[in-house]
């Protein structure tokens, strides 16, 4: 039985979509990846910090922290929906 899903697995026809990742290595996908979820944490970080300070400066506290963290997901979202968009029309 293991001799059989062995022959099925070098004999399956392989994806198009799949082929063109295979492309680039692993290495280069996780770079680019991994440069896209900092970047996105990244700004929710900054988003929070700068909240953070302003809310010590202005004795506001939470509020501006919720702002910035708030503002700072969306434009992180923003970033990756956009990074996202542009790798997959360079694949295409």
């Amino acid at each position: 039985m293991i001799k059989r899903l062995g022959n099925n697995i070098h004999t399956s026809p392989p994806d198009s979509g799949r082929q063109k990742r295979n492309n680039q290595s692993w290495t280069v996908l996780f770079g680019k990846y991994l440069a896209i979820t900092t970047q996105n944490l990244s700004m929710v970080g900054a988003g929070g910090v700068l909240g953070w300070y302003l809310d010590k400066r202005f004795d506001t506290t939470p509020y501006l922290l919720i702002i910035g963290i708030f503002t700072g997901a969306v434009s992180g979202f923003y970033y990756l929906i956009r990074s996202l968009h542009i790798l997959h029309k360079k694949d295409s």
